[in-house]
């Protein structure tokens, strides 16, 4: 996966450690929420990043080895009005999501866990819901009813894709352990996703009468939003890139 399709976040966290000699902990955090994919240039864009917040708890399994759980709520946003390049910009696409996610994570303590600097790498598995939705004449827009690439159609694939999605998160950080129980820390890493439609954005424009007539003129109006600037009715060309299909999107998030 090329580095601008991995997914990063740095987000300070709070805890509450309950038991220091077993390394348990329980709390809340506050994180950020970002997206990597078609509709933003570059790894991270700051005006698309959100704050995440959440709840985790945390087993000691061993002093260098411990299982964490945790629920996340946060949003992710991208549009081609952050990109540089004036063929991307005129291709006019856009959305936002929230996220839901849920995960299961094996947290390996470097030092050892009952050390006040913990340092420490992870990795799991994960499963989030998303929506993608963009903002069309005043209203937000659920995309993938739509079919905007023609999903749900015998020309465009007969399957719309899931919106309850798995991600493998991974990374590190390090935590500060305090004599009164309480632990901050900061932490970067990355979720690795199997789809690329966090977005609603990954292969090619449909043809229009095609997509028309199965899926209704909404799903037109914003498969191809390009006209909303040019001021042309037209239609992209059956079978123009739309979006890049050999790189799934980036699911980035404030979670410990």
């Amino acid at each position: 996966m090329a580095f601008k399709h991995l997914a990063l976040f740095l987000t300070l966290l709070f805890f509450l450690q309950f038991s220091s000699a077993q390394n348990h902990q329980a709390g809340l955090f506050l994180g950020a929420s970002n997206y990597v994919g078609d509709l933003v240039p570059g790894v991270v864009v700051l005006s698309e990043t959100y704050t995440a917040v959440g709840a985790y708890g945390q087993i000691g399994l061993h002093p260098y080895l411990s299982f964490r759980t945790s629920l996340m709520y946060g949003k992710i946003s991208g549009s081609d009005t952050n990109n540089k390049d004036a063929q991307l910009q005129a291709r006019n696409l856009s959305f936002q999501s929230s996220i839901l996610e849920g995960s299961f994570q094996l947290i390996g303590h470097i030092l050892g866990g009952k050390r006040a600097f913990d340092p420490y790498v992870f990795v799991g598995v994960a499963g989030f819901r998303f929506n993608p939705e963009a903002h069309y004449q005043g209203e937000w827009i659920e995309l993938q009813p739509l079919g905007t690439e023609g999903q749900g159609t015998v020309f465009g694939g007969e399957r719309k894709y899931n919106r309850v999605q798995l991600a493998i998160p991974m990374g590190g950080g390090f935590q500060f352990h305090t004599k009164n129980a309480l632990v901050w820390g900061i932490e970067m890493g990355y979720r690795k996703t199997f789809t690329d439609y966090l977005d609603d954005v990954s292969t090619v424009y449909p043809n229009r009468s095609r997509l028309l007539a199965a899926n209704g003129e909404l799903a037109v109006a914003l498969s191809d939003r390009s006209g909303e600037l040019s001021g042309n009715d037209g239609f992209m060309e059956e079978g123009t890139e739309r979006g890049g299909p050999e790189y799934k999107d980036g699911l980035s998030t404030g979670q410990n």
